[in-house]
């Protein structure tokens, strides 16, 4: 495919060799992503990084992690026809999975997060802008607002494309039915 993200989209932009980051141009700050040819390039990065949406530490424009994983993002992206995608990293802090399923009823997106650490956890919207949420068959998101009283879901904000929960360590299981208007 040439959407963001993935190699089409490089090619699409014009890239000559694959970029240093997976990274969309973003013309308010152009030093974000850089088109350097990356050495020893791997596709691996690719899948936790993006389809599972395990997110590493920034290393261009501002810090948005805490340093060793104290702080997780995990952003999964629902590409074209996939159905599923699971990884998982291990870091100093413990392991950090992510795994995703999407068919006729909604998406469900397990994320497993280490002791003393938090996450910000987004799930997809996947084009819908009427979705209810729940975590462990509580429900934390319905109406476009945040529905407070699941153990461990702290926060939750609406963006664009996802719904974006804050969360402390432990096992989450998201689910969510999305509602055509």
């Amino acid at each position: 495919t040439d959407s963001y993200p993935g190699w089409g989209y490089m090619v699409k932009e014009g890239a000559t060799t694959i970029w240093e980051s997976w990274g969309r141009f973003q013309p308010a700050n152009p030093r974000w992503r850089t088109d350097s040819m990356m050495m020893f390039a791997v596709i691996e990065e690719f899948f936790y990084s993006h389809l599972a949406g395990i997110q590493g530490p920034g290393f261009f424009g501002p810090r948005t992690i805490a340093p060793g994983f104290q702080t997780i993002h995990i952003r999964p992206h629902v590409l074209g026809d996939l159905e599923w995608a699971r990884a998982s990293i291990k870091t100093v802090r413990g392991m950090i999975s992510s795994c995703w399923r999407k068919d006729e009823e909604g998406l469900t997106l397990n994320v497993s997060i280490p002791a003393n650490c938090r996450a910000r956890v987004g799930v997809p919207l996947l084009g819908s802008q009427s979705v209810v949420i729940s975590e462990g068959g509580h429900r934390v998101w319905a109406d476009r607002r945040f529905q407070p009283g699941t153990a461990g879901v702290n926060k939750g904000t609406e963006e664009p494309d996802r719904i974006t929960f804050d969360v402390g360590s432990g096992e989450y299981c998201f689910t969510a039915v999305y509602k055509t208007p």
